[in-house]
């Protein structure tokens, strides 16, 4: 024990004393342990950004499939689909099939199904940026209706792709080698009618190269860079080698086959040196359902190991050369290294850590004139070089992603209502919000053709009173003069206009909603200043006049869409009238049956009794061809009183629907040995004629029916009065049917009964419920507004 020395003495004694073998040991243990905390150091490091990377991959993906289910939902991408699906009604599956035949062996020059309009939507799809090499539309049977570059072939239907979209999937494909040796990925998306049912499929083409430039454009140090790879070990993308020919260790798969984010030090077969790799999964890909060729894709991070060592190598050395000159000197020695190294390397790691963590802004100052500086300074100029990369990469992703909102919010407006007021001020809402603009409105004509406008939707208080002169000189206003003339979008200043002199704004766009060639509307959109993030409103023209088409679109729909109501209405008055002439005519036809026939034949039965009477006994064939007269006007006067039963049974008229309804299923179904039984709920009460005709009528088919088709043997009925509404349920045991393929409205053929029961049942405003299968019944179940009288 040396209680009187210090703790440094102690040291330093200590050390002399443990002599040369315990300084070598530690100084070799020291070396190790600070070798090993700057690997790891660095692998963590280049294993978060190799995670940064692969989420930022992941985005580029979902953005691409975000932009081709947008482009799916534009109106017009879907109408022309529908159109050409539409097309294909009028011929049999062998003209169809002929067709397509024909198509197939055609020579690629132009398709026959070419849709210029869609053919220059895409190009002006194009036009706004982005990385497409192919985009292509095609109908229900895989013919292409549009595509930015001409296809090897007219009809898609034996791709991939194709199948996989038509079958309402998202398709994403392998990287492939186009036929100018580029690399490219294909993606496919469904497009869907009213209904949510693919109708044709959209497919995009991308450059591998200029989609994930980003990955390209990371350099770390001089041999430092990040690769794409796919789970069969070919690099997807490889800075300054693209040959598609270069592949990685199967041991090194191996490795990253957890999908786990981490990092190794290991020999690459192209590289032919050891490296540090950092790998990361691109989740997108491991979802496992057929896209990308069923691989895996993994972001690398590498960097040659002689490069990202170097600095600690070097160091380290230098230490153990100086340690073990200066074995008298170690306690002085490990102070300087606690001073002068350890606190370095501790910051070093900290400020990795939060690099790592996404905190690109914080920068390391070490002024200890040695490989560390050097090595800090490497870390300082690439967190500038991160920076600067994400900085960039955000901005472009902020602006697309806006640009991308404000269409998408439009589309989904436009497709989910067809009131024009209301959608166009949810437009206006969604514009307003997603470019940060106080004020906007829009300007229709007043009467359909006319060009006097007016103001129908506004958000803000600026929109002006149309109908008064604020114009030029000329006694006609900016808006107007674009409205009649068709020309472009515009940007109206104060200087030119005399209204935006007095509410004091300095300028506002002027965009026409265009649609089918025409203008049929004004956008308008005021800025006084640039406020907050709104950008300048003559950056955003071009942007303006692609939501103006979209919202003409709207506009036209809407207005078409009034039209079809209106004819509809007019539809369900004369359908209700001729329903109306005909229970008419078959209360006279079953009334002058049952005065005039059926009484005529009661008389000749009876007349025919007589005669049989008075004959002599002898004359036994005349009394026999009496009796077969006789029994032949019996079934006569049976027959009609069957037939005025089915035009119209007194019964309704005289005691309601319930005894009708009762009457008739028995007067039907007992000859049959079908049980019924029927049930009444509620206050029973007479209805409105039109609403108890229908009703019975509905009960008559619907037992018509089960008698000729069901082979029930029992069946049940309800009835179930309200207030407001009545409810009428049948539901029987037989052999019952497929709902959907006898209520197919494209079938002439079959289910006359049951969409006469739909027509009735809509023309009162009301619901019908088919539920049947085969082997399983069936139950119908009619909802009726009703009131007493």
């Amino acid at each position: 024990m040396l209680p009187h020395l210090s703790l440094r003495r102690k040291l330093i004694l200590a050390t002399v004393g443990a002599g040369l073998i315990p300084l070598l040991l530690g100084l070799a243990i020291a070396y190790w342990s600070a070798q090993e905390t700057l690997r790891v150091t660095i692998g963590r490091d280049f294993q978060e950004l190799a995670k940064a990377t692969a989420r930022h991959v992941d985005l580029i993906i979902e953005r691409e499939v975000l932009e081709a289910n947008n482009l799916a939902l534009e109106p017009l991408v879907r109408s022309a689909v529908l159109e050409a699906d539409h097309a294909y009604d009028a011929l049999s599956d062998e003209q169809v099939q002929s067709l397509l035949a024909k198509w197939t062996e055609q020579p690629n020059s132009s398709s026959p199904a070419n849709n210029r309009a869609l053919s220059k939507r895409l190009q002006a799809y194009q036009g706004l940026g982005g990385e497409y090499f192919q985009i292509m539309l095609t109908d229900k049977y895989g013919v292409s209706l549009a595509s930015l570059q001409p296809p090897q072939t007219y009809v898609q239907s034996s791709t991939t792709w194709w199948q996989r979209a038509m079958k309402g999937n998202l398709y994403i494909g392998d990287v492939s080698r186009s036929t100018k040796g580029e690399d490219v990925l294909l993606l496919a998306v469904p497009i869907r009618g009213d209904d949510g049912t693919p109708i044709g499929v959209l497919q995009m083409t991308h450059y591998v190269d200029d989609l994930f430039l980003p990955i390209n454009e990371l350099h770390l140090g001089r041999t430092g860079h990040a690769n794409l790879i796919d789970s069969s070990g070919t690099l997807i993308v490889e800075p300054g080698d693209p040959s598609s020919s270069l592949r990685v260790k199967q041991t090194l798969l191996e490795t990253v086959a957890s999908n786990h984010v981490g990092w190794v030090v290991a020999k690459e077969e192209h590289h032919q040196a050891r490296a540090i790799i950092a790998y990361a999964p691109v989740k997108t890909t491991m979802r496992g359902n057929g896209n990308f060729g069923n691989k895996q894709w993994y972001v690398f991070i590498r960097q040659d190991a002689s490069e990202a060592f170097a600095p600690s190598n070097s160091l380290l050395v230098k230490e153990l050369g100086l340690g073990v000159t200066l074995v008298l000197l170690l306690s002085m020695l490990g102070t300087l290294l606690a001073r002068e190294v350890l606190e370095p390397l501790q910051r070093l790691h900290t400020w990795a850590r939060g690099v790592g963590q996404g905190n690109l802004s914080q920068r390391l100052n070490l002024s200890t004139g040695d490989e560390i500086q050097d090595l800090a300074e490497t870390f300082n100029e690439m967190a500038d070089q991160l920076q600067a990369l994400y900085q960039g990469l955000e901005e472009k992703v902020t602006e697309r992603t806006k640009e991308l909102a404000t269409l998408n919010a439009v589309v989904l407006t436009s497709v989910q209502s067809l009131g024009l007021e209301d959608v166009l001020n949810t437009v206006l809402d969604q514009v307003t919000h997603t470019l940060g603009m106080a004020d906007a409105w829009i300007l229709l004509p007043r009467t359909p053709g006319g060009t006097e406008l007016h103001v129908v939707a506004n958000h803000g208080n600026l929109a002006p009173p149309c109908d008064t002169t604020v114009g030029d000189g000329d006694g006609r206003c900016r808006c107007e003069e674009i409205f009649a003339g068709g020309e472009g979008s515009a940007i109206v200043t104060a200087e030119n206009c005399p209204w935006l002199q007095q509410t004091g704004r300095s300028k506002h766009a002027c965009i026409p909603l265009r649609a089918k060639g025409r203008t049929v509307g004004i956008l308008n959109v005021a800025q006084d200043e640039v406020m907050g993030d709104a950008p300048p409103l003559d950056s955003l023209i071009p942007l303006l006049t692609t939501v103006g088409r979209q919202i003409g679109v709207v506009v036209e729909n809407a207005i078409l869409y009034e039209e079809l109501q209106r004819k509809e209405a007019l539809r369900s008055h004369l359908l209700q009238r001729v329903i109306t002439a005909q229970e008419e005519e078959r209360k006279r036809v079953a009334r002058e049956l049952h005065d005039g026939f059926a009484q005529t034949l009661t008389a000749l039965i009876m007349s025919l009794e007589a005669a049989e009477a008075v004959l002599p006994p002898g004359l036994t064939a005349e009394r026999q061809h009496l009796g077969r007269t006789k029994e032949l006007c019996l079934q006569t006067l049976q027959e009609t009183r069957q037939l005025i039963v089915e035009l119209r049974p007194s019964v309704l008229d005289d005691l309601g629907l319930v005894p009708a309804i009762r009457w008739y299923a028995g007067w039907l179904l007992a000859p049959q040995s079908i049980q019924t039984q029927l049930r009444v709920h509620g206050q029973t009460y007479r209805f409105p004629a039109e609403i108890e005709t229908a009703l019975f009528r509905i009960a008559q088919e619907s037992l018509s029916n089960v008698a000729k088709h069901a082979s029930a043997t029992h069946i049940e009925i309800e009835l179930r009065y309200a207030p407001t509404q009545v409810t009428f349920q049948l539901e029987d045991d037989g052999v019952g049917f497929e709902a959907a393929e006898m209520m197919n409205p494209d079938d002439l053929t079959r289910g006359l009964g049951l969409k006469g029961i739909r027509e009735r049942v809509s023309l009162f405003g009301g619901t019908l419920d088919i539920s049947s299968r085969q082997g399983e019944g069936t139950r119908i179940l009619v909802t009726l507004p009703a009131q007493h009288v």
